[in-house]
């Protein structure tokens, strides 16, 4: 050993050997804990609202589809079988919809769905001349 490596042995003896401080944690703010999650939670709320709004206006549109179909479908031939097309279910989704459209489509079907009393020749008429 050189006299350069002795006195670079007696610097490093110098040293003495110790225990590291353990490094410091910062607690994350009240927003770096609970921002992203607040911001996840409402942008499923929103994504959730916005996928029910669509789905009502879907809805809404459909039935009001099947109202103006039933409705023009009333109204356009007196020769198509109607009772097919009455219906409790189609009654109730009119007059929840408008009840005076439900009057006037009650009344159309009356006039096909009910016999005709004064018809001569309907079954009726002659049980009237004994």
């Amino acid at each position: 050993m050189g006299f350069d490596d002795k006195k670079f042995e007696e610097y490093l003896s110098e040293f003495r050997p110790r225990e590291p401080r353990t490094l410091g944690t910062r607690e994350p703010g009240f927003l770096l804990r609970w921002g992203a999650r607040a911001a996840v939670a409402a942008m499923l709320v929103l994504i959730a609202g916005a996928t029910l709004m669509w789905m009502r206006e879907q809805v809404q549109r459909r039935i009001a589809a099947q109202t103006a179909r039933f409705v023009a479908a009333l109204a356009q031939s007196a020769t198509r079988d109607i009772a097919r097309d009455v219906s409790l279910g189609r009654l109730v989704m009119l007059y929840n919809r408008d009840p005076a459209q439900l009057d006037s489509a009650l009344a159309e079907a009356s006039r096909h769905l009910l016999p005709d009393v004064e018809r001569p020749g309907s079954t009726l008429h002659s049980l009237d001349h004994d």
